[in-house]
């Protein structure tokens, strides 16, 4: 009996010491150790958008002008006697302001080609290849009405875009083309003014954000462009004169003044 109680005590006084073994390999931190401060931890970066607004001082727009024969010579002679007939029938008699002012040229250079496309509607693709030859010439058309209010500027552009209709150019047809519609503006300029409020943004968010951290914000070290869009300039090869007289019937080049740029930016800034 004596030596039963014996072997007992022994039992649990081994128990007790291992516990207390395993108690003093425990090497876990304490959860009041901070960790090493990292470079990361000085650093902190916003992303911000910009925006710029202008009006266009003018309005370019480039035609492809196709004329189509059984031969070279004869697609060439067509072409040509359409953009001889837009060069004389496009100067208005009685414009409605004389601020502003329109320039229609024809392009020194034309394109060939040894068939006829031919439009096939509710068919895809829209379009079949002819016998036959192509000629292609481009038309170009500036409305400048920086000297012009916005309001005789806009009945200027709608004044020739009609004397564009009553020449047969619409961009219905099967033979002429949008291929450019541009509105001119100081790009840089907007992007610039675009640029110093998204700059201004960041500043004003990372002092709101260093505060909350009880820190102090310190000088700008990294500033990165992520994206810009601009709709001074939109190419839509083959869009039609409909969405330039009615912008809601369409996607494509909208008839307005307002020019946008838009610029989104990455600034990082130092923590004091």
């Amino acid at each position: 009996m004596g030596i039963s109680r014996l072997v007992a005590c022994l039992l649990v006084l081994g128990c007790l010491a291992a516990r207390a073994q395993d108690e003093e390999d425990d090497s876990t931190p304490s959860s009041s150790i901070e960790a090493p401060v990292t470079e990361a931890d000085n650093r902190l970066c916003v992303t911000v958008h910009g925006e710029a607004d202008a009006v266009a001082s003018g309005v370019a727009f480039e035609f492809l002008i196709r004329g189509e024969g059984e031969s070279g010579n004869e697609a060439q002679h067509e072409c040509e006697k359409k953009l001889r007939k837009l060069l004389k029938g496009m100067p208005e008699a009685a414009p409605v302001t004389t601020l502003a002012r329109v320039e229609v040229e024809a392009g020194k250079t034309v394109e060939m080609a040894g068939f006829i496309v031919k439009h096939v509607p509710n068919q895809n693709p829209s379009f079949v290849k002819d016998a036959g030859a192509t000629c292609g010439g481009r038309f170009f058309i500036k409305v400048d009405f920086k000297d012009a209010p916005e309001p005789l500027a806009r009945k200027r552009l709608a004044q020739v875009l009609d004397k564009l209709g009553e020449n047969a150019i619409t961009g219905a047809e099967d033979d002429v083309d949008i291929i450019d519609a541009r509105m001119i503006v100081d790009v840089d300029r907007l992007r610039q003014k675009a640029y110093s409020e998204a700059i201004e943004k960041a500043k004003k968010r990372g002092e709101a954000l260093a505060r909350l951290s009880q820190r102090r914000l310190g000088k700008m070290t990294v500033l990165r462009e992520l994206r810009w869009t601009c709709n001074d300039d939109q190419k839509q090869f083959g869009s039609s004169y409909w969405n330039v007289v009615f912008p809601m019937r369409g996607d494509h080049w909208f008839a307005t003044l307002q020019v946008h740029f838009d610029v989104e930016l990455a600034v990082e800034f130092e923590l004091d």
